[in-house]
């Protein structure tokens, strides 16, 4: 082996190239091989014969495996939860009914929000004994509701919906049973012009009945609603769900 030219100057690249495939022809009539190209061969070759996995499946399998092993790790198991529900891994749905009431609230308010993407009738059991759960924080409460209502069938569904309404003061359960809108609109505003901060919490109620009367009257309220104390806390309690729900009325 030796070094040397065959140019003393710069020259076009197609002359270049007709220069440089000359040498290479020489030189494998004297029995050398082209290890680049022998080495794409081969790779192409060998990923012929091994398929390697797409990269979706990959990551459902790792989600999947970290789910079922709740050991100390660095990848927090809150975060792999959302991310099973942000991936709509169906099979998630038995490991993360497994995982209600193993650690904090923050980990069953994932479950929850979870299971209303990626689970189907057999999430609809755990979502209801946690809604139900008098031990359950009121936010754990509310995404399993809301997740009860993701995967309900339509008559289910209304039927949860308008069992909503006796958790409405009395001044306010009749109107959202028939009322018009606008009827609706001036009672549940007198009704929070009260001045008791409590009464606030009406609008998280309304939100999750969302009927007609309903509806129209919370949009016209949240619409104009101030960003300060009593209103900001149920904003953005309506704003998660309205976010879960893809509701972008609201």
């Amino acid at each position: 082996m030796k070094e040397g030219t065959k140019t003393t100057q710069a020259i076009p690249l197609s002359e270049a190239q007709r220069i440089f495939d000359k040498l290479v022809g020489e030189k494998m009539k004297k029995g050398y091989h082209d290890v680049a190209v022998e080495s794409d061969t081969t790779a192409i070759k060998k990923s012929a014969e091994t398929p390697q996995l797409p990269t979706v499946d990959a990551r459902k399998q790792a989600i999947l495996t970290r789910l079922a092993n709740n050991q100390p790790s660095t990848w927090k198991l809150e975060r792999v939860i959302w991310r099973a529900g942000e991936l709509k891994i169906s099979e998630a749905t038995p490991l993360l009914v497994k995982l209600i009431g193993t650690s904090e609230p923050l980990r069953d308010y994932c479950i929850a929000w979870s299971l209303g993407w990626c689970g189907g009738e057999e999430a609809i059991p755990a979502l209801i004994k946690l809604y139900q759960n008098t031990s359950s924080p009121d936010f754990v409460s509310r995404i399993a509701f809301e997740a009860w209502l993701k995967l309900a069938d339509a008559e289910t569904k209304a039927g949860l919906q308008a069992e909503i309404i006796e958790f409405l003061p009395p001044e306010l359960r009749s109107l959202a049973r028939g009322d018009s809108a606008e009827t609706v609109e001036t009672a549940l505003q007198n009704y929070l012009e009260g001045g008791d901060y409590k009464r606030f919490t009406v609008l998280d109620t309304i939100y999750q009945i969302d009927n007609q009367q309903v509806r129209l009257a919370s949009i016209k309220i949240l619409g104009n609603a101030p960003f300060q104390p009593n209103y900001f806390q149920r904003l953005r309690h309506i704003f998660k769900m309205a976010e879960y729900r893809h509701d972008e009325k609201n």
